[in-house]
């Protein structure tokens, strides 16, 4: 009976303005793969598909001669840091592209 009238109180009490947040950005239909960024403990090599500047030219990765291929250009590099301005700017721009789409459905016109 205590454990059932404290958590009737637990339900009751208002929503903090970040679990709204947090609801509102966990389910914008995002999909998994945008959603998390890993954490990669090392470099990883740019993958064959991806541009990259070489000689002042924009060509693919796979046609960079074998003898520039360990180059730093090369390589992603994350760090504990690069990682978390990712992520805080991937949140930032989901909240607000739903901020935006609530304004919408209210009827305010956003300028930018």
């Amino acid at each position: 009976r205590i454990i059932q009238t404290a958590y009737r109180n637990y339900k009751k009490k208002p929503e903090s303005e970040s679990n709204r947040i947090w609801e509102a950005v966990r389910n914008d239909d995002t999909s998994e793969n945008k959603k998390f960024l890993g954490i990669t403990p090392r470099k990883i090599r740019l993958p064959e598909t991806s541009y990259v500047g070489y000689g002042g030219r924009t060509i693919l990765a796979k046609d960079v001669p074998a003898y520039t291929r360990n180059l730093p250009e090369m390589f992603y590099r994350y760090s504990p840091k690069s990682w978390a301005d990712a992520k805080k700017y991937q949140l930032q721009k989901r909240l607000y592209n739903h901020i935006l789409n609530l304004l919408g459905q209210q009827g305010y016109r956003v300028i930018n």
